[in-house]
């Protein structure tokens, strides 16, 4: 896409002029563009087919029941823009040496040709660390792109999970992989390409993580997850890379 259609694009969505669909999810409902919308996804499409008999094809207004808002919002967001906020930065950071939150925005700095990315480089781990909450988010984004077919989204929230996953041993991002390791795990099918790195991640760490009380709940509470994560343990050996993957 050119930069100048990618900009007016953009700027439809910011405007909300000329638009000719709404998509709603709970209270939320959002006035789009076909054209923009439908020949990015697949399903979306499809609903709206007049050939198909769907309602929506009727009233113009396709309702997403059993998807979340926040999530159905930063996927329109990246279907006008091909980006999307995953909260990874720069207001405050979590710390790793304890409880509470560092005022340390100034240390947050764009990833060099990806303004929309933060990263803040910690110099006793050696490695660029994110807020936690982005590896739940970028969970949630490869999900519902996978249920609407959007392909270049799935990749990108793939690509950004994994840059994240850098620092899931440390102890404040671990609530967020084990919710990041549900969201998967119940979106995703058996064999999906990043539901098995997460959960091959999750067994090369898991003595690290039972020490966790989530992790330990999560065993305890979904023992269909940790049976998952039992089989990698099983027949995965070596060392985990991120390039295996």
């Amino acid at each position: 896409m050119s930069h100048g259609l990618g900009a007016a694009i953009a700027s439809l969505y910011k405007s909300g002029n000329y638009t000719d669909l709404d998509i709603q999810c709970g209270k939320q409902v959002w006035k789009v563009h076909r054209a923009v919308i439908c020949t990015q996804s697949k399903p979306l499409a499809a609903a709206i087919d007049v050939s198909n008999g769907f309602k929506e094809s009727q009233t113009g207004r396709i309702v997403l029941e059993d998807d979340d808002p926040n999530t159905v919002n930063l996927m329109i967001e990246w279907l006008y823009t091909s980006e999307y906020d995953d909260k990874r930065g720069p207001t405050s950071f979590e710390s790793s040496v304890g409880v509470g939150t560092l005022d340390d925005s100034e240390n947050w700095r764009p990833v060099p040709f990806h303004p929309a990315k933060w990263y803040r480089y910690d110099g006793v781990l050696g490695v660029e660390v994110f807020r936690p909450k982005a590896l739940e988010i970028n969970a949630k984004m490869y999900v519902i792109a996978e249920k609407y077919d959007i392909q270049p989204l799935k990749s990108l929230a793939r690509e950004r999970y994994e840059e994240i996953f850098v620092s899931v041993h440390r102890k404040e991002f671990t609530a967020s992989f084990v919710n990041s390791l549900i969201i998967l795990f119940d979106g995703t099918l058996e064999g999906d390409g990043l539901r098995g790195f997460a959960f091959r991640a999750a067994a090369r760490n898991s003595a690290d993580l039972l020490q966790n009380e989530a992790f330990s709940q999560l065993f305890i509470e979904r023992g269909e997850i940790a049976f998952d994560i039992f089989k990698c343990l099983a027949q995965n050996s070596g060392y985990l890379s991120i390039h295996d993957f």
